[in-house]
């Protein structure tokens, strides 16, 4: 099979809140559910329901390490 670049990786972000800003990272591990602590944890409203972005644009405002 041969070989060939089909693009270039600039920059490396990992979303560990949804709906919440990102790090920035040099390396990242990724596995068979993709990249590792990416959107592993949400916010939810006093109902129970995840609390996006669409609905509360309040937590764009923040960031998580």
């Amino acid at each position: 099979m041969e070989r060939r670049q089909i693009g270039v990786v600039h920059n490396l972000f990992r979303y560990p809140v949804k709906s919440m800003q990102g790090e920035r990272l040099h390396a990242m591990d990724i596995g068979v559910q993709g990249i590792e602590g990416d959107r592993a944890y949400a916010l939810r409203d006093l109902n129970g329901r995840f609390a996006t972005s669409k609905k509360w644009p309040t937590p764009l405002e923040f960031s998580a390490r």
